[in-house]
């Protein structure tokens, strides 16, 4: 089985590349990402980097979605997001579950505390738009690059991203198998009600 990986960017593709998927640089933000999402009921996963807004996530770490969605709350469901946080975590990888929020713009100061009010783990700009027209399985993993203590513009930013990096490159084999038990159980996708 393979799955298809959507990647916003290419260093995020890259990281990627190696997991034995079929591997979409899809470009950043609401227009590129509404272009490149693909209409398909095969296994979709977006990975990427994304900001923390909860302080007990950290740089490196991986947030596999329970949910995506937008900053006026339209979104998705995603897939068996225990099941595939579980693979993950088979590969020696620190993982959490939570909802997924997708931005406008990169997540500054109090907004990061507002949309952390919501329950959200961790913001990016491209999921929620990526996933409109995948009608199977759908899955979101972020590597975390900055977190509340450390933003973007923060001197420890080129480790966080070289250790998301790192982080990235390891999610194949859990993201294969959870594609190919999500396919045998003919999981559906749904869309949230909100």
């Amino acid at each position: 089985m393979t799955v298809t990986v959507l990647a916003p960017l290419r260093i995020e593709a890259l990281s990627v590349r190696g997991a034995g998927a079929h591997v979409l640089r899809t470009g950043m933000g609401r227009a590129r990402s509404l272009r490149a999402a693909p209409a398909t009921a095969e296994p979709v996963v977006v990975a990427g980097f994304g900001g923390a807004l909860d302080g007990a996530v950290s740089a490196g770490d991986l947030v596999v979605g329970t949910c995506v969605r937008t900053e006026d709350g339209a979104g998705f469901a995603l897939t068996e997001p225990e099941r595939l946080a579980a693979l993950l975590r088979q590969s020696g990888l620190t993982v959490h579950l939570g909802p997924v929020v997708t931005t406008a713009a990169i997540v500054h100061g109090a907004r990061r505390s507002q949309l952390a009010a919501t329950g959200a783990l961790i913001a990016d700009m491209e999921s929620a738009h990526l996933m409109h027209r995948v009608t199977g399985p759908r899955a979101v993993i972020r590597a975390v690059v900055d977190t509340p203590r450390f933003p973007l513009s923060h001197p420890r930013t080129v480790t966080a991203g070289i250790a998301a990096i790192r982080t990235l490159r390891r999610v194949g084999p859990g993201m294969r198998k959870w594609a190919e038990e999500t396919t045998t159980l003919n999981t559906p996708a749904v869309d949230l009600e909100v």
